[in-house]
């Protein structure tokens, strides 16, 4: 391999899993510089501390990503005297009791850095160096409850406007003081917000945002991302200055009801309007929203997601199972999908729906150019597939989950018992070959059906290289139904891998919070304020 051009040699080298890196820089001098910049490219301060000392010269130059959580201060002293040119990415891990001293952070401030996530450790006076020596700072992530920086909102805001080159910003705090909001809101650079904060609708009116023209408000903002502690009231009022925004990620901790303003007083809950995101974000690419609690979409508030004609991505998960659109079926799914023609990735969680195949089939019709579909609680039937005119149905999906497959009543399959086990009498009274012949018969039966139903998948989803069943080890599917369901995916997986392509057990992309998949519990109360009639 050592004669190898060096194109060549890169393009095996990528091939290597990184936990192999540390054994391979061994091998020579070649593989030694070959391989220790992506060994060292993210490292730790506690991996640099282990290095020999006349060592660490030489990997400090390659580390672009440095995390520092490290106990004893001799340690990060000497590391901190050492030079990181090539130092992007720094990252204070202060979880441990002991608390870095400003002194000692400021050597590790390289003019090379773009992006610092300070946690609970900033101050004044690290603001106000960090804001002198990065002139290339582009991403901040400060936590306004910093024990050295609690009730000292000017001090943040006089680094916000000491650094006009930051493009994202990440907030943490209990409750972020208007002054601050106000002075983000006037960032025309700013392409990227986070608040993971509290923040109500009091902030906001004590921001004053309506007084700045909105030609002047977050101007650039592109990606707006609020955490679990931002009421649903708060948000409506920043719709107006949100005209150039292109995706919108709310992680609601409450329980939320969207309906139309105002909330009648029959209402529990935090209000908030779907209805509103068309006429105020009509470039909006991604909608990620992710609840935490029991959560109530009215299905006319889901319904006018369908004006987002250019969403990109649709994710509506949740961490527990009172997440629900009250008696969703098909022809209010077609409402939807029908208008979103660009729609890429599609996740839908819902612990009552009543949606069919004509759904998914709905959904290929609409959306050529869908990737990603994830619906928990959609069981489909194959056969269906057979009167659909458009083959593939979905040309370029390559992830689906869905709840599981279901028979059809015309060639409806259910796998014979074994007699060994359902029927003990039968063994006494038939001969061995007798009983296993019914029983390889009914294997037969099984790979055939889903034989013949993993080839009409294969043809309507030509490029799926993932295809997996939400329900878990087969809860309440019913008799034979999981062993079915498995049947077809390990056919499918078989037939895939006869045609030289490739498969996945796991998918692309998975919601960073989503609803687990143990069993679903529905909250039936209070059904009568679920319908819009």
């Amino acid at each position: 391999m050592d004669d190898l051009p060096a194109e060549l040699w890169h393009e095996i080298i990528n091939y290597v899993p990184y936990r192999e890196y540390a054994r391979l820089v061994r091998v020579n001098r070649r593989w030694f510089l070959s391989l220790s910049p992506r060994l060292w490219k993210y490292a730790h301060g506690y991996h640099l501390s282990r290095v020999a000392t006349h060592r660490r010269p030489i990997y400090t130059p390659l580390i672009e990503q440095l995390t520092l959580s490290i106990r004893d201060p001799e340690d990060y002293d000497n590391l901190g005297e050492l030079d990181f040119t090539q130092l992007k990415t720094l990252i204070f891990d202060d979880s441990n009791d002991f608390s870095f001293s400003t002194s000692c952070l400021m050597q590790y401030l390289a003019p090379s850095l773009t992006s610092v996530h300070l946690d609970h450790i900033a101050d004044p006076v690290l603001l106000s160096f960090l804001a002198s020596n990065c002139r290339r700072l582009r991403h901040v992530e400060l936590d306004l409850d910093a024990p050295r920086l609690t009730n000292d909102a000017e001090s943040v805001m006089d680094f916000l406007q000491l650094c006009p080159s930051l493009v994202h910003i990440t907030l943490y705090a209990r409750s972020i003081p208007s002054q601050v909001l106000r002075m983000l809101a006037s960032k025309r650079n700013l392409k990227q917000l986070d608040i993971n904060s509290g923040l109500g609708l009091g902030t906001v009116d004590a921001a004053d945002l309506a007084s700045i023209p909105r030609s002047s408000a977050l101007p650039s903002l592109e990606r707006l991302e609020l955490g679990a502690s931002v009421l649903g009231c708060a948000i409506p009022p920043f719709l107006p200055f949100l005209h150039g925004l292109r995706d919108l990620c709310i992680r609601f901790s409450y329980r939320i009801t969207a309906i139309p303003m105002p909330v009648p007083d029959r209402i529990i809950g935090t209000p908030f309007a779907f209805h509103l995101l068309p006429s105020h974000l009509p470039n909006l690419r991604i909608l990620d929203i992710k609840f935490y609690a029991r959560t109530r979409i009215r299905r006319a508030e889901f319904i006018s997601l369908g004006s987002l004609t250019e969403l990109r991505e649709l994710h509506l998960a949740t961490m527990l199972p009172g997440f629900r659109i009250p008696r969703l079926n098909d022809d209010h799914f077609r409402s939807v999908v029908s208008r979103l023609t660009n729609l890429r990735e599609l996740s839908l969680f819902c612990t009552r729906e009543n949606l069919t195949t004509a759904s998914l089939i709905t959904l290929g019709e609409s959306c050529p150019f869908l990737r990603v579909c994830t619906m928990p609680h959609l069981r489909i039937g194959l056969l269906t597939f057979e009167t659909c005119q458009k083959r593939p149905l979905l040309p370029e999906l390559t992830d689906l989950v869905v709840d599981s497959l279901t028979p059809e009543s015309e060639s409806e399959f259910r796998p014979q018992p074994n007699p060994a086990v359902e029927d003990p009498e039968r063994i006494s009274n038939s001969t061995e070959d007798q009983v296993k012949g019914d029983h390889e018969t009914s294997k037969d039966s099984l790979t055939s059906a889903a034989t013949a139903q993993a080839s009409l998948f294969l043809a309507h989803f030509p490029e799926a290289t993932h295809f997996d069943f939400w329900r878990y080890r087969g809860e309440d599917m019913g008799p034979g139904v999981w062993e079915f369901c498995h049947a077809v995916r390990r056919a499918w997986r078989k037939q895939r891998r006869e045609q030289g392509k490739g498969v996945r057990s796991y998918r692309r992309r998975k919601m960073e919070y989503e609803t687990p998949r143990a069993s679903w519990v529905v909250d039936d109360d209070d059904d009568d304020d679920d319908d819009d009639g």
